[in-house]
């Protein structure tokens, strides 16, 4: 991942996850597809890869910036929620609390391997320094 750069404003970094974040409330919202196959578990697995893929997508541009943890943790986590209660107010959907926790096992996860990234970078720029 290339680190922000001082010419590009910061939002722009932010567009994917921005994007994201607005296709996952769409899917969430919208009645469910037809899925051919009845494969255990397959909501799950939805909600745990976008969830992981947002939180990646929104801590990366951080680097080791504090306000890491508010953007690719606390807010995913928030969305995952607040999801979950405009669900009950839908006909085509349900809330579900063990999505919520899917949620939340992506979120977790896909933080931890931005961390691991953006660590590895920071060392290689470091070693390039020297």
């Amino acid at each position: 991942m290339i680190a922000p750069r001082k010419s590009v404003p910061f939002f722009i970094w932010k567009l994917p996850a921005i994007g994201l974040a607005a296709f996952i409330l769409y899917m969430a919202l919208t009645p469910p597809p037809e899925i051919p196959l009845q494969i255990p578990f397959y909501d799950k697995v939805l909600h745990f890869g976008a969830f992981f893929a947002l939180s990646l997508l929104a801590a990366l541009p951080f680097r080791q910036d504090k306000k890491i943890v508010i953007w690719s943790i606390i807010l995913p986590i928030a969305f995952g929620a607040f999801i979950e209660l405009l669900q009950m107010t839908t006909r085509t959907r349900q809330a579900e609390l063990v999505d919520l926790v899917a949620d939340i096992i992506g979120t977790l996860i896909g933080f931890g391997i931005a961390l691991i990234i953006t660590a590895k970078q920071s060392q290689a720029q470091h070693q390039r320094i020297k």
